[in-house]
C-alpha cells in the first residue's frame, strides 16, 4: 500500500518539471507538505488554499486536489480503470495505490503524480510505470507490445541523441530487439545516478500486464524493481527530485 507520493509542477516558461510537495498517509488521514525546494521556484506561488510554504496541511479526506485526479467509482468504466493499473481482485482501488501508478495526469493542469519507491519485505525497492511514448512508435513496436507476457523483461537504452532530454532511458524487447518507448522522465535522471554508482549491480524493468483495450498511454504497465541499492532510497530523493526537463 503506498504511504507517500511526490506532487510535480511543470514550469510553462522553461518545461522543466519540479517536485514541489509531498503527500503522506496518517492514521487520521492525510498531511501534505510542501518540498524545502518550492521557495526556489520564482515562477511558483502556492496551491489553492495552501498558502503557507511552511505549514503542514491536514485532512480527514484526500485533498480535493489529488482526489479530483481519481475516476469516480460511479463511472461505468471504473472496473476497467483500475484494472489497467493491475487491481484484477477488486473493484474498489486503494486511493493513493492509483495515483501512484495513474500518475493522476489532468489535460487542463500542470500537475503530475509521482510515486516515491519504497522497500517492501523482501527487501526490494519497486515501483510501477506505465510505459511512455508508445502512441509515436510504428505500428511494429505496438504489435510488439501487444504479444508482450507478463513477466517478460524489458531493457534499458540511454538515448544519447535526445537533444530535449540527456537522461531519456528508451525501453526495448530482447528478440528481436524492438524499441517500444520510454521510463517516464522523473524516473530517469535518478535511474541514471543509480547505475553510475560504484559496485552497482544492476535493475529490473518487467512487463505487470498489457492492456489490450485501454488507452495507448495505459497500455504497457511496468514494474522497475532493485535489490542491489548501496545506499536506501532515501538517499537517492535530492536526484529523485531534480525533475529533468521532457
Amino acid at each position: 500500500m503506498t504511504e507517500n507520493i511526490y506532487l510535480a509542477w511543470q514550469d510553462q516558461n522553461t518545461r522543466g518539471w519540479h517536485v514541489i510537495g509531498q503527500l503522506s498517509r496518517t492514521h487520521g488521514g492525510y498531511e501534505f507538505r510542501y518540498t524545502k525546494g518550492v521557495k526556489n521556484i520564482p515562477s511558483f506561488s502556492a496551491l489553492p488554499n495552501m498558502n503557507e510554504h511552511d505549514r503542514v496541511y491536514s485532512s480527514p479526506e484526500l485533498f480535493s486536489l489529488f482526489k479530483n485526479r481519481l475516476m469516480s467509482k460511479s463511472r461505468p468504466d471504473y472496473s476497467n480503470y483500475t484494472r489497467w493499473m493491475g487491481n484484477i481482485h477488486d473493484v474498489s482501488m486503494d486511493e493513493m495505490d492509483a495515483l501512484a501508478i495513474s500518475g493522476g495526469e489532468k489535460e487542463t493542469d500542470f500537475f503530475r503524480i509521482i510515486p516515491v519507491p519504497e522497500k517492501n519485505v523482501n527487501g526490494i525497492y519497486a515501483f510501477k510505470f506505465f510505459v511512455n511514448g508508445l502512441s509515436h512508435m510504428p505500428d511494429e513496436a505496438k504489435d510488439k507490445v501487444n504479444n508482450l507476457k507478463i513477466g517478460d523483461l524489458l531493457f534499458l537504452m540511454q538515448d544519447f541523441q535526445n537533444t530535449k532530454d540527456a537522461c531519456a532511458l528508451c525501453l526495448r524487447t530482447d528478440d528481436p530487439p524492438t524499441l517500444i518507448g520510454y521510463v517516464p522522465a522523473y524516473f530517469a535522471k535518478v535511474i541514471t545516478k543509480m547505475k553510475d554508482e560504484p559496485g552497482f549491480i544492476g535493475i529490473q524493468i518487467n512487463v505487470v500486464q498489457v492492456n489490450h483495450d485501454a488507452p495507448i498511454q495505459m497500455r504497457l504497465l511496468c514494474e522497475f524493481s532493485s535489490s542491489s541499492l548501496n545506499k536506501g532510497w532515501e538517499e537517492y530523493e535530492d536526484e529523485f527530485k531534480l525533475i529533468v526537463q521532457c
